[in-house]
């Protein structure tokens, strides 16, 4: 028989956030084989893809049903050294949290872009050769060392961007350097390459064609890749009696 009475009993609900888990499009420059494959460090876009967040847990799968439950067979083997297989490939990053014992799941979409296709060093040689002027002021004995002349560095640039192909690659300008260093870095261009004055005979120019959006035939967006061409420049030694 019941005896009518009854009780009250809070009930606390918590509802834990799911950690944050962020798309991530990747885009890298092709390695020196342009194929189209390249190694990615995963590592490199975790900050990105967890928002910063500490005390998750992020690891990597080839498909999302694994991913969702971290675990299976597609579980990717290094993160520092992943590979891609196709171009762009999805990914999944599986971002766990060990206290809420939560987890979300992110795309990571990884694309490698081609670099530019210029005409090659080789090619430069063989088809257009060493850029030649005279000294228009020679004095003293007429040795190497005191022939400068004024070149026009850009005298060949449509040539060297067009490279192999009918017509001008799509974005893409160059920039010279005296310094293969300076051109990979793209620091120290020279200031005006259609008056420069050489410093030394023979001397090589280094030409970073650059996908940086304008150039010749622009577009919206440069995607940044660039390949590193070279010619020499050569001021004629000239005697007089």
């Amino acid at each position: 028989m019941g005896t009518g009475c009854e009780s009250i009993v809070a009930i606390t609900l918590h509802v834990d956030l799911l950690p944050i888990a962020n798309y991530w499009p990747v885009f890298e420059c092709d390695d020196d084989i342009d194929d189209g494959f390249l190694i990615f460090n995963l590592l490199d876009y975790e900050t990105g893809i967890t928002g910063g967040s500490t005390g998750v847990e992020v690891d990597y799968y080839l498909t999302f049903e694994d991913a969702e439950v971290g675990s299976g067979m597609n579980l990717v083997s290094n993160y520092e050294a992943f590979e891609n297989t196709i171009n762009p490939q999805a990914i999944f990053a599986s971002v766990y949290n060990p206290t809420s014992g939560c987890r979300a799941v992110s795309i990571v979409k990884l694309h490698v872009n081609p670099n530019p296709t210029p005409l090659s060093t080789a090619d430069i040689v063989t088809n257009l050769g060493v850029m030649m002027e005279c000294d228009g002021n020679v004095d003293g004995s007429g040795a190497i060392s005191e022939q400068v002349a004024e070149f026009n560095l850009t005298q060949w640039e449509t040539q060297i961007l067009t490279g192999t192909g009918p017509a001008v690659e799509l974005g893409v300008s160059a920039n010279y350097y005296t310094s293969i260093d300076d051109a990979a870095a793209g620091i120290n261009a020279i200031a005006i390459p259609t008056a420069y004055s050489n410093i030394s005979n023979p001397q090589t120019i280094y030409v970073s064609v650059i996908n940086d959006g304008t150039g010749l035939t622009p577009v919206t967006q440069g995607t940044g890749c660039y390949t590193i061409v070279e010619f020499e420049i050569y001021v004629p030694v000239q005697r007089f009696r």
